[in-house]
């Protein structure tokens, strides 16, 4: 399960990626998807979204990379601010593809089910 809903979630991360604002290159390289295990009582979801830094992972960035920096203004450019107009990229990434990425988590639960079955 969680495999198919992945196969459908990078298709809105690499759409997202492509129409996300390029300064730094540091929100494109942190937009992730993020899956969680099922348990009793509790579906399995996918999360798309920025994936937030913390001091441990900026420090080691900032080695390799002088200048790297902790993409948190995702959200400014997202919903905008009282000055500053929104320039979303989640968003129409999700309205843009979500009937293909509901088709490849079909597609891969049906060929995980059929493996599973043979």
């Amino acid at each position: 399960l969680n495999s198919a809903l992945m196969d459908g979630a990078r298709l809105i991360v690499n759409e997202a990626k492509s129409i996300a604002p390029e300064d730094t290159g540091e929100l494109k390289r942190n937009i992730r998807a993020r899956s969680s295990k099922p348990f009793p009582g509790r579906t399995a979801t996918v999360t798309i979204g920025v994936r937030k830094l913390s001091k441990k992972q900026l420090r080691k960035m900032s080695q390799k990379n002088p200048g790297a920096s902790d993409p948190f203004y995702w959200r400014f450019l997202e919903f905008g601010t009282s000055k500053m107009r929104k320039r979303s990229f989640l968003r129409p990434a999700f309205e843009r593809l979500k009937r293909d990425a509901i088709d490849a988590f079909k597609v891969k639960l049906a060929y995980r089910i059929a493996k599973a079955a043979r």
